[in-house]
């Protein structure tokens, strides 16, 4: 029973491992990341969008050598993940409220009862829950220690947690400030095609 669990442990790692990879190679055929980013192997696996989330991951992995003990990394870790998904939370209540008055034909899926006035209700709940959960996240525990120097001052809590989201969001918005119309072309280069 053992083995099964670490055997299914492995194969959810590698699926969270290569999924969120394989979206950003969904942008790089659209052209929104650079040819060096859409190198793939001969299964069609992104190898140098794997490479940099190894590279990052080692640099965030270093957060446990700067704090006093594992839980405070972790704890750091989770909260910057957590900030961020409110972020993309926040932004798809929003859309989906502007969506529903600039598309109001498109067929979808799924629609939520209650026409405008139900997607106001469900956008609005979401939004303010939301909301709270992310004001929520620059309150430090006060069950786990994280030096002395970061419970001196909530402040010293707030502004890495605060740091490391704004740098995360503001990565694709550069990325897509920034992208060429040649990265289009290699891609097809490379023999990729969308799905």
């Amino acid at each position: 029973m053992a083995l099964m669990i670490v055997i299914g442990s492995l194969g959810g790692v590698n699926s969270w491992l290569v999924g969120p990879n394989k979206s950003l190679m969904a942008t790089a055929l659209h052209g929104d990341l650079p040819p060096i980013l859409q190198r793939v192997n001969n299964k069609f696996v992104p190898t140098a969008l794997l490479y940099l989330q190894g590279i990052v991951g080692s640099i965030l992995a270093l957060v446990y050598l700067l704090l006093p003990n594992v839980n405070a990394g972790y704890w750091y870790l989770t909260v910057i993940t957590s900030q961020i998904y409110c972020v993309l939370y926040i932004m798809l209540f929003i859309a989906a409220i502007r969506l529903r008055y600039t598309q109001p034909n498109v067929q979808r899926p799924y629609k939520i009862p209650g026409g405008k006035l139900g997607m106001w209700f469900v956008s609005v709940v979401g939004l303010v829950a939301t909301i709270f959960a992310f004001i929520i996240g620059f309150a430090p525990p006060t069950q786990i220690s994280f030096g002395q120097i970061f419970e001196s001052s909530t402040l010293a809590y707030v502004i890495p947690v605060a740091s490391a989201m704004i740098v995360c969001c503001l990565v694709p918005l550069w990325a897509f400030k920034f992208r060429r119309p040649e990265w289009v072309s290699e891609a097809r280069k490379l023999g990729l095609e969308e799905d």
